[in-house]
């Protein structure tokens, strides 16, 4: 085997750290493949099972976070395979994911491997065979437990955009677009140019949202954070920390400028992901 080492990778302006076999807290993996995979926060010890079990994994760090990660299982001879390939969801289609595939690759060749597989669900094809370099090939899968069907997921968000605004503080951010929230910028990948050709000044629009930064594990709060208040289920608030953290902000826009959308009121914190806009409709005009 050869000796772990980090890579470095820039993706325009991204700076991504890779490293083989690298260092990281169950924790922060626990929370990585929730946010991903679109489920609770376990309390998986993935370190002591990658080690008795995988060839190797590779560890993806922004600054010392964790935001990209894959592991890499084997058979014991020429075959190893690629599985749960994740990224967190603000750096989706910027290079990272392909990164950590290509670090894989390389190292298990390097430990005598000569063939690497992965298995995957449609939405992903893109991303294996055109951005990583895997040729289709015949495969089967069996269900272990009676009554068991294939997942269907995961559901990957891939966001379309990023809001620019002065709030960086959710403790300091108001709860609502109407309390006081200011005019922000949605700036979108010109990859969806065709998308935004519609939008105008003046239309009632409303922005989803991926709120990056809330928890994923609350199923109740104290509603607006008053302790006086009974205890909620999420589903029955605005609570950003939810199982699925989408933010609905109903916005008028007030600008375009190519593919940076100006809004009135938006109180979604600098650099959240935007994953979706959609008009507001009017009874008796946009039916």
């Amino acid at each position: 085997m050869i000796a772990p080492r980090p890579a470095r990778a820039l993706y325009c302006e991204l700076v991504i750290d890779y490293e083989w076999r690298g260092g990281f807290g169950n924790a922060e993996l626990n929370r990585l493949h929730a946010a991903s995979f679109g489920h609770r926060v376990g309390e998986e010890d993935w370190w002591a099972q990658l080690n008795q079990h995988s060839l190797g994994w590779v560890c993806a760090r922004q600054d010392g976070e964790l935001v990209g990660f894959v592991n890499v299982a084997w058979d014991g001879g020429v075959h190893a395979f690629v599985l749960d390939t994740v990224v967190t969801a603000g750096l989706r289609r910027r290079g990272v994911g392909t990164g950590l595939v290509a670090v894989a690759t390389e190292h298990a060749r390097a430990t005598g491997c000569e063939w690497l597989h992965v298995d995957f669900t449609d939405q992903l094809r893109p991303f294996y065979f055109d951005s990583c370099g895997f040729t289709p090939t015949n495969a089967g899968l069996v269900a272990l437990t009676a009554g068991h069907r294939a997942p269907a997921g995961p559901f990957p968000l891939d966001p379309v955009g990023r809001v620019e605004s002065p709030l960086a503080d959710r403790d300091r951010a108001p709860r609502q677009g109407d309390e006081g929230a200011p005019d922000a910028w949605l700036v979108f990948d010109p990859a969806y140019t065709q998308a935004l050709a519609d939008l105008h000044a003046g239309a009632e629009v409303l922005v989803l949202t991926w709120l990056e930064r809330a928890r994923r594990d609350v199923h109740a709060v104290h509603p607006r954070g008053d302790q006086a208040r009974p205890m909620q289920g999420v589903f029955s608030t605005h609570s950003p920390d939810r199982p699925n953290p989408i933010g609905l902000h109903r916005v008028t826009i007030l600008a375009v400028d190519g593919t940076r959308v100006q809004v009135s009121n938006l109180e979604a914190l600098d650099g959240t992901p935007v994953i979706d806009v959609k008009p507001v409709l009017h009874p008796d005009l946009d039916r």
